[in-house]
C-alpha cells in the first residue's frame, strides 16, 4: 500500500473505532451490527483511491471499486432505513457492475464494448427500479417511445 491509502485507511479506521467506543460510552446510539457495510465501502474506496492517486495507471481497479462502493451504500440504505426497502431496490446491485463498468470506460481507454454491458445493465436496472417505484406508467409510454426513435434512426441513418 502507497502512504495515502495507509493514511486513508488509518482515518476510516480512527473514525469507525471513535464512533463505536463514544456509542459504547452510551453519549450515542450505535449500533456496531448495522455499521459492516462500512467495511466493503472501505475497500470499495481504497481501490478507487489506488486508481486516482496511483497516476492512473490500472483503470480495473475502479470496477471492483465502483461495485463494491454502490453495493456498500445500497446495504447501508438497508440497515438504515430497513430492509423491507430490499423488496424495492433490488435493482441497485444490477446497477453496480454498471457503475464499475462505466468508471473503467470513463477513466481508461474507452473501448467501446464496455458501453453493451452498462448500457443493458443499466436499462435493466433503471427499469425494474422504477417500475418498483411506481413510475411504471412513464415507462409504458417512455419505452414504445425510445423503440420509434431508435428504430427511426436505425432506418433513416446514413448507409456506409
Amino acid at each position: 500500500m502507497k502512504k495515502n491509502e495507509v493514511s486513508v485507511l488509518g482515518w476510516i479506521l480512527v473514525i469507525l473505532g471513535g464512533l463505536l467506543l463514544i456509542g459504547n460510552l452510551g453519549l450515542i446510539r450505535i449500533d456496531p451490527v448495522n455499521l459492516w457495510p462500512l467495511f466493503p465501502l472501505g475497500l470499495g474506496l481504497l481501490f478507487e483511491l489506488r486508481f486516482f492517486t496511483g497516476g492512473r495507471e490500472d483503470p480495473n481497479l475502479l470496477v471492483p471499486g465502483g461495485i463494491l462502493v454502490t453495493i456498500s451504500i445500497t446495504f447501508l440504505i438497508f440497515v438504515t432505513l430497513g430492509w423491507h426497502w430490499m423488496g424495492k431496490l433490488w435493482p441497485l446491485f444490477v446497477l453496480a457492475p454498471a457503475v464499475g463498468l462505466a468508471q473503467k470506460y470513463l477513466f481508461g481507454e474507452r473501448e467501446r464494448g464496455l458501453l453493451i454491458p452498462v448500457g443493458i445493465l443499466s436499462i435493466v436496472g433503471l427499469t425494474f427500479l422504477a417500475n418498483n417505484l411506481g413510475y411504471h406508467r412513464i415507462w409504458r409510454n417512455l419505452i414504445p417511445l425510445a423503440m420509434i426513435l431508435i428504430g427511426g434512426s436505425l432506418l433513416f441513418r446514413r448507409r456506409e
